[in-house]
C-alpha cells in the first residue's frame, strides 16, 4: 500500500522526475522506471482532478488530450525516444494541473488565504 502525500509533495516529485527524464538517454533501467512511474502517476492524476471545479476549460481540455495520449500510448518497451516524447509531452500538463489545485485560495469561513486544502491523491506503489 502507499502512502498519501500532499498535493506540493507530487507536483516536486513530478518536477524532479521530468527534469530527470529531459537529461537521460535511456541507456540505464532507472531511466525507464522513472519514464514509466512518472506517466503512471500523471495518469493517475490526472483521472482523478481532471474534472476538477478549479480548472480552467482551456485547462481541462489540454489535460483530458494528456490523458488520452496516455490512454492510447504507443509501446515504448523498446523506444526510448517515445517513452521520452511521451512523459515530456504530459508531464508539464500535469504540472499545471497540480500549480492551480496548490494555489493559495481565499477560505471564506477563516477569512484567510488557505495555501493547500485538504485535497490529497494516492502514490501508486513502484
Amino acid at each position: 500500500m502507499g502512502d498519501f502525500i500532499s498535493l506540493s509533495e507530487q507536483r516536486l516529485h513530478l518536477a524532479v522526475y521530468l527534469a530527470h527524464i529531459r537529461l537521460s538517454d535511456g541507456t540505464r533501467l532507472a531511466h525507464w522506471a522513472k519514464a514509466r512511474y512518472s506517466c503512471t502517476l500523471a495518469r493517475k492524476l490526472l483521472r482523478h482532478y481532471l474534472l476538477h471545479p478549479q480548472l480552467t476549460d482551456e485547462l481541462m481540455t489540454t489535460a483530458h488530450q494528456a490523458s488520452e495520449a496516455l490512454r492510447v500510448r504507443p509501446e515504448m518497451d523498446h523506444c526510448w525516444d517515445a517513452a521520452q516524447a511521451q512523459a515530456t509531452h504530459v508531464l508539464p500538463v500535469a504540472l499545471q494541473v497540480l500549480n492551480v489545485l496548490c494555489a493559495p485560495k481565499w477560505s471564506p469561513q477563516h477569512k484567510q488565504w488557505v495555501s493547500e486544502q485538504s485535497y490529497t491523491a494516492f502514490l501508486p506503489e513502484m
